[in-house]
C-alpha cells in the first residue's frame, strides 16, 4: 500500500506484557465495532473473538507460570507468545485490507498506525527450510538450526522420537499441526522467532528426527526434510 497509512508491526518488538495488552485492545476494537469489522462479510476477521481471547489468555497465563516456575515452563510460554504474535499479524493484514489507508479505522481496531507513510511490505510464503542438528555437550540435548528467512519469520521445530513423521502431517497457518490418529510416538514442538534451538529433556541413545517449518504473515512453508540424529 504505497503512501497509505497502515498498521504498525511495533508489537513484534514489544515486551510480552505490552504485546498482550495491545492484543487485548485489538480484540476489543474488533468486537466493539461490528459494523466495520463484520464477521458476515468478506473479508471477515481471521479468528472469532472467543478464539482470539483464548490465545491472549494463554500468552498471559503461561508468562505468569514461567515467571513463577522458571526455566522448565519457558517452552510453553514461548509457544503461546509466538502464537499470539502470529495471530496479531493476521489481524494486522485484515485491518489494513478493511482500512485501505483510513487511519480512523486502524485506530478503531486497537492497533497502532505506522509512523512511516511508506509502503507496507507484502511478504511471500517462505520456501522449504533446510536443517542441521548436532548432539549437545550435555546428555539429553540436541542443538538444531535452520537457515534464516528474515526478521519477521517464526521458526517451528518438530522432533519425532524413534521414527520419522508420517507424510500426512498438516501444519496450519496459525502454526498448529496435526498428525493422523494412531500416531503414538513422542512429538516435541518448539515455535519461536529463533532459528537456532536447543532441544532438551531427550533420552540418551535414542534416535530423533528433526524437522523445521517457517511461518510469516503470508503463510507457512512446507515441512523440511527430516534430519536423523542420536541423542548423546
Amino acid at each position: 500500500m504505497p503512501n497509505k497509512p497502515h498498521v504498525s508491526d511495533d508489537f513484534h518488538s514489544m515486551s510480552a506484557e505490552k504485546r498482550a495488552d495491545l492484543a487485548g485492545t485489538n480484540r476489543n476494537g474488533i468486537r466493539d465495532n461490528p459494523t466495520i469489522f463484520d464477521y458476515t462479510k468478506t473479508p471477515k476477521p481471521p479468528l472469532t473473538i472467543d478464539a482470539y481471547t483464548t490465545i491472549i489468555d494463554a500468552a498471559i497465563s503461561t508468562r505468569l507460570i514461567y515467571k513463577q516456575g522458571g526455566r522448565a515452563q519457558k517452552p510453553d510460554f514461548l509457544n503461546a507468545d509466538a502464537l499470539e504474535m502470529a495471530t496479531m499479524d493476521l489481524f494486522a493484514i485484515y485491518v489494513d485490507e478493511i482500512a485501505d489507508g483510513n487511519e480512523g479505522i486502524i485506530i478503531k481496531s486497537g492497533l497502532n498506525v505506522a509512523n512511516s507513510k511508506g509502503p507496507a511490505h507484502k511478504q511471500t510464503i517462505p520456501g522449504t527450510p533446510t536443517v542441521s542438528a548436532v548432539r549437545g555437550a550435555a546428555s539429553g540435548e540436541i542443538d538444531t538450526q535452520s537457515e534464516s528467512f528474515g526478521g519477521d519469520s517464526m521458526y517451528g521445530c518438530i522432533i519425532s522420537e524413534g521414527k520419522p513423521l508420517v507424510s500426512e502431517i498438516t501444519i496450519f497457518h496459525n502454526s498448529q499441526f496435526i498428525v493422523p490418529a494412531g500416531y503414538t510416538n513422542r512429538i516435541i514442538h518448539v515455535l519461536d522467532i529463533h532459528r537456532k534451538k536447543k532441544i532438551m529433556g531427550l533420552t540418551k541413545g535414542v534416535t530423533y528426527f528433526i524437522y523445521y517449518y517457517v511461518a510469516n504473515t503470508a503463510g507457512v512453508s512446507p515441512l523440511s526434510i527430516g534430519v536423523e540424529i542420536m541423542c548423546a
